[in-house]
This record gives structure tokens, sequence and C-alpha cells, in this order.
């Protein structure tokens, strides 16, 4: 189910009542309200939540209320224009297990520098992450990540300085990340270059 609202809208107007929903994908800006023609958010297993400037703090505080509404939450994904990394790291949930941080913006401010991954790791849904999927500035960060996170199971990574060596060459015949991280890490480790998107870098831990 997907429910977009870039306006006011008085949901509680509306006569549908979807008390059994799983998937849902969520579209705020800073006058949104969690909309009440979801009866209950009980059987909810995966979230998707995109923003829209301007940003205000009131929707971070909504959707903690939801993840505290949706105990068997599994899976949540972030796609933001600009994070507010600091509110996303205070956000807690007991279930969530799959966490994607996706940012559209092409600057910085979409990937984590060394702090802010540290903060992630020590946070509450970082600490119990299995399936990561989120952009760094800086190699290391990557294996300060797969060397802390103790759940981690797959890892999915951009790495801003290789983003940009890779949009430069189509194919790539030395792939000197790939190399990188497969002497810095054990060899059970199966690190791979997604077909799809060349941006991305897949982590396997066996």
């Amino acid at each position: 189910m997907t429910l977009e609202n870039d306006s006011p809208l008085d949901f509680n107007a509306l006569p549908l009542k979807f008390p059994n929903i799983r998937h849902l994908d969520l579209y705020l800006s800073f006058n949104n309200n969690i909309p009440s023609i979801i009866l209950s958010f009980h059987h909810l297993t995966s979230l998707k939540i995109s923003t829209l400037p301007p940003f205000d703090n009131s929707i971070y505080s909504l959707l903690q209320m939801l993840l505290d509404q949706a105990p068997h939450l599994y899976s949540l994904s972030l796609y933001q224009v600009l994070f507010h990394k600091s509110m996303i790291y205070k956000l807690t949930s007991t279930s969530i297990r799959r966490l994607e941080l996706i940012s559209i913006s092409t600057t910085d401010c979409g990937f984590l520098n060394s702090v802010e991954c540290s903060t992630l790791i020590n946070s509450s849904l970082g600490q119990r992450c299995e399936f990561l999927k989120l952009g760094v500035k800086n190699r290391s960060d990557i294996l300060q990540i797969v060397k802390t996170m103790f759940h981690l199971r797959s890892l999915t990574i951009q790495c801003k300085h290789d983003i940009r060596v890779c949009r430069r060459s189509i194919l790539l015949t030395h792939d000197e990340l790939i190399r990188w991280l497969q002497r810095n890490l054990p060899s059970v480790y199966s690190i791979t270059r997604d077909v799809n998107d060349r941006d991305n870098i897949r982590l396997w831990i066996h």
C-alpha cells in the first residue's frame, strides 16, 4: 500500500480501514500526520518512508510513534533528499532487522562519515541490524561497519570516492576497491559489484 500526502488531508474523513496492512510506503512532509485510516500497525512488517522538504523534527516523532505501534516491523527503508542523521539514530525498535538509508542527494550529506557510522553502529537500530544498505564517505568506514555490527549478515554499500571512479569507467578491468576489501576482510565475506547498479558493492557473511 502506498500513501502520498504533500498537502493537508483529513484522513479521518475517509471511510476505509486497513487493520491488517503488512507493507506500507509513506510520503511525508512537515505537515503530515500518521494516517488514521490505518487502524492498526500490528501486522506491519515492511515500511518505506520518503520525506519532502522542508524538514521538521516532528517527522521523526511521528515515525517513532509509528515504530512503537509496529511490534513486528522487520524492514525499514528511509528515502530522503537530506538526512537528519542525528534524529534517525535516536529511533528505537526491537523488531527491525533490515535497514536502508538511501539519500537522493548527490552531495556529501548523502554519505555517512566515520563519526556517523560509529553512531549508527551503537544505535538501537544498528545493534540489531542484519541487513544494511547505506552510503559512506570513506572506505575505512566499511571495515568499521562489518567488524563491529556483530549481527550483520549482508551489507549493500556505496562509497563516495568509489562512485566517482566507477562513473568515469563503465567497464572496470581492475576493481581496486573490491580487491582492497578482499585484502582487508576475512575470506568468510563474499564481496561483489552489483551488476545492475555499479555504484553498489555487496558483502555477504557466510
